[in-house]
């Protein structure tokens, strides 16, 4: 969080005089005025007689006070104390409560002493401490009574438990020791004597807290501990069960020298693996670390954790990563997926076998919210570009379909994607992809997992908590697998693996309450952050432009251009088919809305149609498929009606034939044989002609026998034409004689 600023308050934090240490320069203030503090700072290390004055503004003090970096040394106006005790606030809660018990008891004996009952001496404390303690017990009481709250607190499950003050954390302990008793009332009477002269040293407090901080081992023995250790260091994976055994050795060596110390008692003892690994943490622990799991490992579990990634709204930063579900999943075309065609089921990998699935996922950093999800079987094309889609695209239709009791609302137009150095977000269709959505592309480098921290964090969760609901889980290795057959075990279908997890996302997930949130759950954090800041949504011209897919080429015809079911014609559109004479055309067609398409009508020249119907405005591509499987479903629901009635107009019309005699009789072969010849008679054609016979001369031997007087009316064959040899004549048969009468001769 950013601090609060100084809005011109009427206070200041320092005053004149005060010393004070602003990060690492101290400094005094010498005066106060309208523009801050005036103030002179002590000289630098490297140049001792140098001073240095300057103006120290409020807004500084401010902001510096925020972060917890000024530090007040000395107010010379305040008093000194002269308590040179710890003080209660240095106190722990056990040691508090203990000083109350031991105050309860001395209060008993000074009411007891005040009323005559008891005599300030010791033999009467011993002989009548338990009515001391019996007093001392009532008072505590009454104490708690008082530092009781008037509410209880409440527990996140509803119980309802008391507030339980710090004094009170031991409670009372009854004290059966007069003597005891009686020396820490003496105290306590000199302690109340001091309190009236100014001096109030806390001497009812024990000193418990000094107890166990002398060194077990002696000197000699640390130092024989730390040579080893330094040592033993220069070794590669060293453990510390190692180190403990060198060191053991080298001691039980120095006492073997040492005989005389030896039977006096006064051998050096043998550290155990709690003071060598004490000595390994106080010398070297980064190193030692390093040494024995590795640098990878060392700095996984050693290196410091801040507040991570800082966004100031949601989508400014998006982590997107894909991982193998550790769920076997029968891939089987049931349910939804039964209406698919065989083209997409091969796609898609619905073979009926058990297999795993790959799971690309996009979480917004800001709200922990995740904004784009795409399941894939194992092997399949890359789902970056489906996953960054979905991010656009409104998935609350998704969880109305569904039956979520809460509606996915996240997503938007993002600023910045987080990917790996993966192969498949490497390539050039990713960076295409990217470019053309003006999306920065934060590249994590290879191996590095806490730079995209969420995402991770996010894949474990869905492996550890979702998966664990179905069985043929495939486990992280073969330790955890152990003998269980995931294959065989399998039991959840694609349709159901896919169903529960929009549903585990949007009513499980979104709903946990996030550490990494201050404890409140991602819908919650979207819409804090949304409230402020609401997401950007591309339109659908936008979308067809960037997710858009080139179908192919398409027919125009007077009524526009069909792609399935859906006509797309508009006034538009209907000029420019006219202008341009297009016959055909380039088609883009979106998915996520159906009711327009994009038609390339020119060289980088494309033009939208709107949907001739109005049903399609709006629709998306599952309603086109909806659309077509309930036709289909109609279709098969009045075929029997349809083709019942073609058989019954079939034998009705059959039957009134027969009754009139106007069926026509079933040919023979010979009459087929003889239609065949006769149809195909008078086909005249070059190969005919040439495979005929001579023509005959029809007036040869009628008109004489001069050769002179004869009219030669043959036509010539090919042959003849050609300078072949001319045939014979052959004489007129009776036909042609009778033909030829002096009537049918022209004069």
């Amino acid at each position: 969080m950013t601090p609060q600023r100084y809005s011109g308050g009427t206070h200041d934090l320092l005053a004149e005089n005060d010393r004070f240490r602003l990060k690492d320069r101290e400094g005094q203030v010498v005066e106060i005025n309208a523009n801050g503090y005036l103030v002179k700072w002590e000289p630098p290390l490297d140049d001792p007689g140098r001073f240095e004055l300057g103006i120290l503004s409020r807004e500084t003090t401010m902001n510096a006070n925020s972060f917890g970096r000024l530090v007040v040394l000395e107010r010379p106006d305040e008093a000194r104390p002269t308590d040179t005790g710890d003080g209660r606030i240095n106190r722990s809660c056990k040691e508090l409560s203990r000083e109350k018990n031991v105050r309860a008891h001395c209060v008993a004996a000074a009411q007891l002493i005040q009323k005559g009952r008891l005599r300030d001496a010791r033999s009467d404390f011993v002989e009548k401490r338990k009515l001391i303690s019996k007093r001392a017990r009532k008072i505590y009481s009454c104490w708690e009574e008082v530092d009781k709250p008037q509410k209880p607190v409440k527990r996140r499950s509803g119980t309802m438990i008391p507030h339980v003050p710090l004094e009170t954390v031991c409670g009372f302990q009854t004290v059966t020791n007069g003597r005891w008793i009686f020396n820490k009332y003496r105290l306590y009477a000199e302690d109340q004597k001091k309190k009236v002269e100014g001096q109030a040293p806390d001497v009812l407090f024990d000193n418990y807290r000094n107890c166990g901080h002398a060194p077990y081992h002696c000197d000699e023995v640390m130092d024989i501990i730390c040579a080893v250790v330094s040592i033993k260091l220069d070794e590669e994976r060293v453990t510390a069960g190692k180190i403990v055994e060198s060191v053991r050795a080298v001691i039980r060596q120095q006492n073997s020298l040492r005989l005389e110390d030896f039977e006096r008692g006064l051998a050096l003892k043998e550290p155990g693996y709690a003071a060598v690994r004490n000595v390994i943490h106080a010398i070297a622990p980064v190193e030692h670390a390093i040494r024995t799991r590795g640098k990878k490992a060392a700095l996984s579990g050693m290196h410091s954790v801040g507040c991570g990634v800082v966004t100031n709204r949601v989508l400014q930063r998006v982590e997107i990563d894909e991982c193998k579900c550790d769920l076997m999943i029968l891939l089987t075309a049931l349910g939804l997926y039964a209406n698919l065609t065989d083209d997409e089921k091969k796609a898609l990998g619905l073979d009926g076998r058990r297999r795993r699935v790959i799971i690309s996922m996009a979480i917004d950093v800001h709200t922990r919210s995740i904004v784009g999800l795409k399941i894939v079987p194992e092997g399949a094309a890359n789902p970056l570009r489906d996953t960054i889609e979905m991010i656009y695209l409104d998935k609350k239709p998704i969880t109305d379909a569904l039956g979520c009791q809460r509606s996915w609302v996240q997503g938007g137009k993002t600023s910045a994607i987080v990917l790996d150095r993966g192969a498949k977000y490497i390539t050039d269709e990713a960076y295409q992809v990217l470019a053309s959505l003006r999306i920065c592309n934060l590249g994590a480098p290879a191996g590095k997992a806490w730079l995209r921290p969420f995402i991770e964090r996010v894949f474990r969760t869905l492996n550890e908590k979702f998966v664990t609901y179905f069985s043929g889980r495939t486990f992280s290795n073969v330790v955890k697998r152990g003998e269980n057959d995931a294959a065989a075990r399998a039991s959840v279908t694609l349709e159901d693996f896919c169903f529960w997890l929009v549903r585990w996302i949007v009513d499980l997930y979104h709903e946990t309450p996030h550490e990494g949130l201050d404890w409140i759950t991602p819908n919650q954090a979207w819409e804090q952050a949304t409230s402020l800041h609401r997401p950007v949504q591309f339109t659908s011209a936008e979308m067809r432009k960037h997710f858009g897919t080139r179908i192919g080429t398409y027919k125009v015809r007077q009524n526009g251009i069909t792609v399935g079911p859906i006509v797309y014609m508009d006034e538009d559109f209907a000029r420019l088919r006219l202008e341009r004479r297009l016959d055909a055309a380039e088609v883009i067609y979106w998915e996520g809305d159906v009711g327009g398409i994009e038609v390339k009508i020119g060289h980088n020249e494309w033009t939208f149609i709107c949907a001739r119907d109005e049903k399609w405005i709006g629709a998306t591509h599952s309603d086109v498929k909806a659309y077509v499987a309930r036709k289909k479903a109609a279709l098969a629901a009045s075929r029997p009606i349809r083709e019942a009635g073609i058989r019954d107009l079939d034998g009705e019309g059959q039957r009134l034939r027969v009754l009139h005699q106007l069926s026509a009789p079933r040919m023979s072969e010979e009459q087929l044989r003889a239609n065949i010849e006769d149809f195909s008679r008078f086909a005249t054609t070059a190969a005919g002609r040439y495979d005929a016979p001579d023509y005959d001369d029809f007036l040869d031997g009628e008109i004489g026998d001069d050769d002179d007087d004869i009219v030669d009316m043959t036509v010539d064959s090919p042959v003849r034409r050609s300078g072949a040899t001319t045939a014979p004549t052959r004489p007129a048969s009776p036909k042609q004689n009778a033909a030829l009468s002096d009537d049918d001769l022209m004069e």
